[in-house]
């Protein structure tokens, strides 16, 4: 057997194993012989069919099998050995690694290599960066208050129409001259006022009692044709077909009362006994509005490190290789097609590059992700879903889930990568200038919006 590299250029290579007869004569035979006890052939006995019929039905493609087996793995201990960085996988080079398989008794194979770049990291530590506190005003309190009071509060019948409203009621559609339509969509729906975007619409069913109708033009009455779609029930292909004028028959209308400051409201939004009293409840919920809109500004910060980093980290990437492994690695089904590769690559190459700079920074600074780290996100991530759904859960529950998450190979990586990310960043930014600056929400949401 012969492993050798030719070296094209500095960020592609071309691997060559010539496989000879005895690498692979011992791995065959053993392989015919386990499928001789395997086959079932018409007329013999099971394991008696002989090795030469086997052969000549199999042995092709048993030995595509074992020498390809052979071939793969022998180029990644050729790598490993040779500490060879690459990007992707390597592919195979089918110009060159023309194969016979009835009549060869030695093969070449060729593999296209991507090499990891050759770079130094730039680290900003001459570059200012504007960190921002970011304040709670008794405005932006209160307008979270009222936020969860109307989360948390429950539906009640109404006697007639209001703006924040739910309604129930059957939509029949019609003719221009307003007689129903023949197979015409007929139907009860869901109509809630916060999603109807037309302001002659919603002032034609304000006020409106349940029994009461009226006409609707459903094109007109939502924001985009997917919410007409959902609310009126239909598939986005049919939004064409549909009428212009519809009857909607009011059945019953759901008004949602805000939950009491009470006890129980304190013991739902922020946990049970977590608080006692309302000016408790305030502080607290003032302490966590706070937390999550810091964790934006730090947010900020990074993604600015980074950009930065990006910036004055200059080193190119194999492009065409990685065009060519990103269509393999995705196949026929896809996002990924040959139309649209190049575009695709060029909105991704970034992150690619950055995945390089943050692998590089951790292994030159000895930066790990422990197993409690993984254990303490995970738990993070389950409380902060069950937050968002309105609910609270016992920490026996949190950790059981939380373990059930880390079960998950896939979902592991991704919450190991993000942990190895903010220790990256915040290693740089330990290294660069930071100004402190204290600012209002509404000034930061100001700073943040494109003029």
């Amino acid at each position: 057997m012969e492993i050798s590299k030719e070296q094209i250029d500095d960020l592609n290579a071309l691997i060559r194993i010539k496989i000879e007869e005895p690498d692979y004569t011992d791995a065959v035979e053993k392989a015919i012989r386990n499928l001789k006890n395997k086959v079932s052939v018409p007329g013999f006995r099971p394991g008696m069919v002989p090795v030469g019929m086997i052969k000549k039905m199999y042995g092709k493609a048993v030995l595509s099998d074992e020498v390809s087996k052979i071939t793969v793995d022998q180029l990644y201990r050729y790598l490993t050995e040779h500490k060879i960085e690459f990007l992707g996988n390597p592919l195979p080079n089918t110009d060159k690694s023309q194969i016979d398989w009835d009549s060869q008794k030695e093969f070449e194979f060729y593999y296209d290599l991507g090499l990891s770049p050759l770079f130094d990291i730039a680290i900003p530590s001459q570059h200012t960066f504007n960190h921002y506190k970011i304040s709670v005003d008794e405005g932006m309190l209160n307008k979270e208050i009222q936020s969860l009071q109307s989360r948390y509060g429950r539906s009640i019948q109404a006697e007639d129409v209001g703006e924040q409203d739910m309604i129930m009621g059957q939509v029949i559609e019609l003719n221009d001259d307003l007689t129903e339509k023949e197979d015409g969509l007929n139907k009860p729906i869901y109509l809630i006022m916060d999603k109807i975007s037309h302001p002659e619409t919603r002032q034609a069913i304000i006020g409106k009692k349940a029994g009461e109708e009226l006409i609707i033009n459903p094109h007109m009455a939502f924001p985009d044709e997917m919410t007409l779609a959902v609310y009126m029930g239909i598939k986005q292909e049919e939004i064409p077909s549909l009428s212009t004028q519809c009857r909607f028959s009011i059945q019953s209308i759901s008004h949602m009362q805000p939950a009491d400051m009470n006890q129980e409201f304190f013991d739902r939004v922020l946990g049970e006994g977590m608080v006692q009293s309302e000016d408790e409840f305030r502080s607290k919920l003032s302490e966590l509005i706070a937390l999550d809109m810091q964790q934006e500004s730090d947010a900020k910060l990074m993604n600015e490190i980074r950009n930065q980093v990006l910036q004055d980290t200059n080193f190119n990437l194999p492009d065409s290789f990685l065009k060519r492994w990103i269509l393999v690695k995705n196949g026929e089904q896809g996002h990924y097609t040959p139309d649209n590769i190049d575009t695709e690559y060029e909105s991704g190459k970034e992150s690619i590059r950055w995945e390089l700079i943050r692998d590089k920074y951790a292994m030159q600074n000895e930066l790990k992700v422990e197993s409690g780290e993984l254990q303490n996100e995970a738990r993070r991530r389950v409380r902060q879903r069950v937050a968002q759904m309105g609910y609270s859960l016992p920490e026996d529950k949190i950790n059981e889930l939380a373990e059930r998450t880390l079960q998950n190979e896939e979902e592991t990586d991704k919450i190991a990568k993000l942990i190895l990310e903010v220790k990256v960043l915040e290693s740089i930014r330990s290294q660069c200038k930071v100004n402190e600056e204290s600012i209002t929400y509404d000034n930061f949401v100001a700073l943040n919006t494109p003029t």
